[in-house]
C-alpha cells in the first residue's frame, strides 16, 4: 500500500512539474518571438524548416544597406528627445544585499559536502539528508541516500514551517531522527495545509564553503578582478549598467514620439512574424494561435498587426537616435558585433546570413548599437 501510495504521490509531482514546465516554456516562446530576435542558436531542424519557409520573405526590403529603413526621412516619423533623457545614480545602483546575495550563490557553487564532521548543525547551514515524509501514517515522499540525498538550507523561509528547521538545530552528520509538523490550515499547498506532516530525517552531510576573499577571486575570477573588493565593484558595475539600459529602455517611448509609420514595413514584419510563428508552432506542437494568445483566425491578424506595428515603431525610434546621433553601421560592423560581442560562432551568423540576407541580419544590430550609445551619453545625476 505505501509503495503504491508513493508511486502516486510521485506521478502528481511530476505532473506538477511538467506543466510548470510547459506554462515556461510557452511564456519563453511568446517572449522570444514577440520581440522578434530571429537570429539565434537553431537547432537544425528548425533551420531547415526556417529556411525553406524564408525563401519565401525578401527580409531585406525596403531596408539600406545599414539596415535602416529606405525612403524615410526620420525625422518625419519620429520626434526624437532622447537627449532629454536623465537617470538617478542612487536609483541604478544596486543595494549591498543584492550584491551579497550574489557571492553567497557563487560561493555555493564550490561546496564540498563534510560527511565526518562532529560540529552540531546550526542556523544557515546547508545540509544533505536522506528522509521519508508521512501523513496521517501514509507514506507520500521519499529521498534515499542512494539518490544523492536533498539539500536543505536551515533557514526559516515561507515553504516549510519554523518548527521543521528548528529540529535540525544541534543535531549531527549521522543522526536519524523524527518530526512532526502541524501545517496551518491557510497554507498554500492544499496537500498539506491543516495537516500534520511526519518527516524521518537522517543528516549525510553538511555543506562547507571557501571564503570569498582575495584569493579565492585570483583563483577562479582573475579575468574580472584581482580582489574581493574588485569582484564586489565588478558585480555593482554589471547591475548599474543593466539597471540603466533597463531604464532607457522603459522611457524610450517617452522620449521618442512615432508620428507616422510606414504601412509597407508593417506588413513586411506581419510576413516575418507569421512565419516565425508556424515554425514554431510545427517545432513544438502547439499552434500559433497559441504563441500570439489568440483566440481566433481574426483575432490572430489583430494581434499580428499589432505586434508588427509595436515592432516597427520601436525601429523607428531606434533609427531616429541612431541617424540623429551620426551613428554607423555596415555588415562588416554588424559582423563584428554578432561575434565578438554577442558570441556567436561563424557558423552561426553565416546561417543567419543565409536565412534572413545580409541587410536584415544588420539591421539587427542597430538597438545595440543605439543602446550603447546611450548608455554612454545619458544624464546621469547624483
Amino acid at each position: 500500500m505505501g509503495d503504491n501510495q508513493i508511486s502516486k504521490s510521485k506521478a502528481k509531482r511530476l505532473k506538477i512539474q511538467n506543466d510548470l514546465k510547459l506554462q515556461k516554456q510557452k511564456k519563453a516562446i511568446r517572449t522570444m518571438w514577440l520581440i522578434l530576435v530571429p537570429v539565434v542558436i537553431l537547432a537544425m531542424v528548425v533551420y531547415a524548416t526556417l529556411y525553406l519557409k524564408s525563401l519565401k520573405i525578401d527580409y531585406g526590403k525596403y531596408l539600406n544597406d545599414d539596415g535602416t529603413i529606405k525612403d524615410i526621412d526620420i525625422n518625419d516619423y519620429v520626434t526624437d528627445n532622447s537627449k532629454m533623457m536623465s537617470f538617478s545614480k542612487e536609483e541604478l545602483t544596486p543595494d549591498n544585499s543584492i550584491i551579497d546575495n550574489d557571492i553567497n550563490n557563487i560561493i555555493k557553487q564550490y561546496g564540498t559536502l563534510d560527511t565526518k564532521s562532529k560540529d552540531p548543525i546550526k542556523m544557515n547551514d546547508t545540509v544533505n539528508i536522506a528522509y521519508e515524509t508521512s501523513i496521517d501514517g501514509s507514506a507520500v515522499a521519499s529521498v534515499n541516500a542512494a539518490d544523492g540525498g536533498a539539500d536543505v538550507l536551515i533557514s526559516y523561509d515561507q515553504s516549510t514551517p519554523k518548527e521543521y528547521y528548528d529540529s535540525f538545530i544541534g543535531k549531527k552528520i549521522g543522526d536519524t531522527f523524527t518530526t512532526t509538523v502541524k501545517y496551518p490550515a491557510d497554507f498554500a499547498s492544499p496537500d498539506v495545509a491543516g495537516k500534520k506532516v511526519t518527516y524521518n530525517i537522517t543528516i549525510l552531510g553538511r555543506y562547507e564553503y571557501p571564503k570569498f576573499d582575495d584569493d579565492f577571486v585570483k583563483e577562479h575570477y582573475s579575468d574580472k578582478a584581482s580582489t574581493a573588493d574588485e569582484y564586489r565593484e565588478y558585480l555593482k558595475n554589471q547591475y548599474f549598467e543593466s539597471n540603466l539600459k533597463s531604464s532607457i529602455d522603459e522611457s524610450l517611448s517617452a522620449n521618442c514620439v512615432v508620428n507616422r509609420i510606414p504601412d509597407n514595413y508593417v506588413a513586411k514584419m506581419e510576413k516575418i512574424l507569421d512565419n516565425q510563428y508556424e515554425t514554431y508552432s510545427e517545432e513544438y506542437g502547439i499552434t500559433k494561435y497559441d504563441i500570439i494568445g489568440a483566440s481566433s483566425k481574426a483575432d490572430y491578424q489583430t494581434k499580428l498587426h499589432e505586434s508588427a506595428t509595436n515592432y516597427t515603431k520601436q525601429l523607428l525610434m531606434y533609427q531616429a537616435i541612431f541617424e540623429n546621433a551620426g551613428l554607423t553601421n555596415s555588415a562588416d560592423i554588424a559582423h563584428e558585433y554578432f561575434i565578438k560581442e554577442k558570441g556567436y560562432s561563424e557558423d552561426d551568423y553565416t546561417q543567419a546570413v543565409k536565412l534572413y540576407g545580409t541587410k536584415y541580419v544588420t539591421s539587427l544590430v542597430i538597438p545595440d548599437l543605439v543602446m550603447d550609445y546611450l548608455v554612454d551619453n545619458v544624464l546621469i545625476t547624483d
